[in-house]
Parts: C-alpha cells; structure tokens; sequence
C-alpha cells in the first residue's frame, strides 16, 4: 500500500512455512527494496503455536497506521487491531521483541474473541 509520504508498507508473514511471525515492512523506492522491518507479533526464529493471517492495512488521515489481522493462539481465536506510525517502524532497523515489549508509538488498540455466533471487545489498552 501507498502511504500518504510515498512510501510503500506492506504487513506479511516472513517465513517460508508457517505463520507465527508477522512483519510490517516500508520501502522508499517503490518495493524495489524494503529497508525498514518490525514485527507486529512474533518472530520467525521462535516457532510458536500462535498463528498470525489475512493482514489489512489502512492509513488514517491523521498518518495513523491501522493493521488487522487474524490471531489464533491455543486459547482461542481473535482479530488483532495495531495502530503506529511511520516512525515506529523506521525507528527499528529491527529491535529485539523482548517479553512482550514493543516499543512506544505502537498499541494493541483492540481484540475480539469471536464465539459461534458472536464477539465482544476487550477494553483497548497499550500493550506493555
């Protein structure tokens, strides 16, 4: 996708099998290279039974970066929202995911375990 700054993003899942890392990744050059690299969830050298699939990603018009994506994990099924900025991915030529710490200026905003037949959303809160 486009951002309003011309660069490009694109949110997928780096590994070959599997899908228990999910990255956003930023390009100047029009997808020629993509230089810029953080994960969302994840990482592809810590195999885990957490699933990560179908991204969509918007830009909002205050520059926000919305993604969800489907999140599976053994307890049950959810669909993840995120919201950073440009910064927070450029910021990282990729820091280490340390227990769950992501950096600032990116919030799980909101989740929803999905029942049969119905879904309910979960307080938004900042992930820490």
């Amino acid at each position: 996708m486009r951002l309003r700054s011309g660069t490009w993003i694109m949110v997928y899942n780096d590994l070959e099998q599997g899908r228990y890392s999910l990255v956003a990744a930023m390009s100047d050059d029009e997808g020629a290279t993509w230089k810029w690299k953080r994960h969302l969830d994840g990482r592809p050298d810590a195999q885990a039974p957490n699933q990560y699939h179908y991204p969509s990603v918007i830009q909002a018009r205050d520059g926000a970066i919305h993604v969800t994506y489907s999140y599976f994990t053994p307890e049950g099924k959810a669909i993840k929202h995120v919201r950073f900025d440009e910064a927070w991915v450029q910021a990282a030529i990729e820091l280490l995911f340390l227990g769950g710490r992501l950096g600032s200026g990116f919030h799980h905003l909101v989740q929803f375990r999905a029942n049969a037949l119905s879904a309910s959303a979960e307080r938004s809160r900042p992930c820490r």
